[in-house]
Order: C-alpha cells, then structure tokens, then sequence
C-alpha cells in the first residue's frame, strides 16, 4: 500500500466534503492518505514550504499529492530546500500552478514529478482520472492509456528528450527569473 501525504502549496478546496471524499477515493483505491485533515485557512508560505519538506523527508511516504491548484506556489520556490529534496526522494504530484514546483524540483534534484490529478479531482473521480493516475504512480505498466479515448494522431514516429510541460501562464510567470523552466532537448 502505498502513502500518500497531502499538501496545500496552492488554495485551499472550499468545500470540506470535497476534500474528504477525495481522500476517501484515494484511500478506496488502496492508498494509506497522512496528513489527511482539511485546511480550513490558507497557510503562509513559510507554513507551505514547512508542510512540503514534512512530506519529503515522512519515511512511510512515497506521493506527495496537492490538495488542488491555484495561483500562488510559485512563490514557495526560493524557499524550498532542494538538497532535502533530492536526499528524500518522493514522487510530487499535482498539476494548474503546481507546474511551477513540478519543474523546478524535477530539474533542480533529478526527481521524477507528475502532472497528474489532485485530491480535488478524486472527488468524485472519473474513470480515466482514476486509470491514468493509479498508471502513472505504478510506472506505466499500461503503455495505450488512451486505448478507447478518440484520438487524432498529427505526426507519427518516435520522440526523444525530457517531457516537460504544465500551465502555460505559470510557465510564462517564470520567463526570465532563475525558475524558468530548461527547454533544452526538452519534448514539450
């Protein structure tokens, strides 16, 4: 079973009920949630970036998952501690403004993030939102994820290079600061 600690390094999910039953999703799913209280204020950043390194260096942990997005994590990055990071390695999930930390921490510590579904989209979860997630934090074993999903193929062949991607205004917020993100043999 593996453990699942939730973060708010964004906005909060109104709705308490949304909350729990994303984290009940989760868990009917097979995984062990910590850290699975609902925020009902917006913590600093100080507390933010507190709660991140809490979820790093949490041993029974292997996913950290973001309660929802937002607009402000972009603002925890001179703060983080990525020696820590990279010493406690964990799987960081999450996708909307989460593209900030996503890429960061996976260029600055070598770390495999994922853009992937929140707590908020486990509530209730659609089938492909439950597929594609339980696929991606178990290494890929179904390689045609879209298998039945209409989808129209542009350019056949084979790509190679870092993936690389998220929220596109996020991603342009941090155009020309020490954060923007390497496209460099990047596949975006």
């Amino acid at each position: 079973m593996k453990a699942i600690y939730t973060i708010t390094p964004s906005w909060l999910i109104k709705k308490k009920k949304d909350f729990t039953d994303g984290v009940r999703n989760l868990e009917k799913l097979g995984f062990k949630v910590i850290n699975k209280r609902p925020v009902a204020k917006l913590p600093s950043t100080r507390r933010k970036v507190a709660q991140i390194h809490a979820a790093f260096l949490n041993k029974k942990v292997e996913i950290i998952l973001a309660h929802r997005g937002g607009y402000s994590s972009m603002k925890l990055l001179p703060y983080l501690d990525f020696n820590l990071i990279r010493k406690n390695p964990k799987i960081l999930a999450g996708f909307s403004d989460l593209s900030a930390l996503l890429n960061v921490i996976s260029e600055r510590t070598n770390l495999i993030t994922l853009h992937s579904p929140m707590v908020i989209n486990f509530s209730p979860p659609s089938r492909f939102t439950t597929r594609s997630f339980l696929n991606a934090v178990n290494g890929f074993p179904n390689r045609n994820l879209f298998e039945g999903v209409p989808v129209k193929i542009h350019r056949y062949g084979i790509a190679r290079g870092h993936l690389k991607g998220g929220n596109l205004i996020t991603l342009t917020a941090l155009i020309g600061t020490e954060w923007e993100m390497d496209t460099d043999e990047a596949i975006l």
